[in-house]
């Protein structure tokens, strides 16, 4: 009687088994396995067996390698992975879409972009917290990074329209959310007509007014005379 081995979509080859009757000893695996598997066990008869494991042959018998896929390590420094949205994991098999999800960022920092340590694999979107890939036939390592939370700024524009008087300067730059006191100088004999601002009429009481930064706003007074 003969033993047949069955590469099972693995490379190579293991000589045939001949002259056997009785206990055979299964030996070890001569096969190169596929990507992104590894040698799991013997399949005689449909019954999966072990090296060393012992066989009784009665007649010519094909062996058959069996393969299970390589879980690789994922390593996130900042952040975690999963598969789609569940669990975080540490390992994932080739083949598998992979989903990194940067963490909270530290104080005054958002989130900038992944860096690829190791493993050489292509993100969806390295720019974005949430982002996807394809895990390789080897371990992966990425870092999420973070940077300074960018200052959003705003311009205060300032115009007397028709003149008798004047209005606090223009500025540029100013933090937004911040309050800006404008002061309004009008020329003896005159006081406030109107002020606008971005356009809308503004009640003033006294000769300032305080604006509340939150977009690029346009100051506009207009003096009249006095009626005595």
């Amino acid at each position: 009687m003969q033993n047949f081995f069955a590469a099972n979509g693995g490379t190579g080859t293991m000589a045939d088994v001949t002259g056997i009757s009785g206990k055979y000893t299964l030996p070890a695996n001569g096969f190169t396995a596929p990507a992104g598997k590894q040698f799991k066990a013997w399949s005689v008869g449909g019954v999966e067996k072990v090296v060393g494991d012992k066989i009784t042959v009665t007649a010519n018998t094909t062996v058959t390698a069996v393969w299970e896929a390589v879980e690789y390590n994922v390593t996130v420094t900042g952040g975690t992975a999963s598969v789609g949205a569940g669990t975080p994991i540490t390992k994932a098999t080739m083949g598998t879409t992979v989903t990194l999800t940067a963490g909270a960022a530290p104080s005054g920092k958002v989130f900038d972009k992944w860096e690829v340590v190791s493993g050489g694999i292509t993100l969806a979107d390295a720019n974005s917290a949430t982002t996807t890939f394809v895990m390789p036939a080897s371990a992966v390592s990425v870092k999420a990074t973070y940077k300074t939370t960018p200052v959003t700024t705003y311009n205060l524009t300032t115009q007397v329209n028709g003149g008798h008087g004047t209005i606090s300067a223009s500025k540029t730059g100013l933090t937004a959310g911040s309050t800006e006191t404008i002061t309004f100088n009008p020329e003896v004999g005159y006081e406030i007509d109107t002020v606008t601002v971005n356009g809308t009429a503004t009640s003033v009481y006294g000769n300032t007014l305080n604006v509340t930064m939150n977009e690029n706003k346009t100051v506009v007074v207009t003096y009249k005379g006095i009626e005595y």
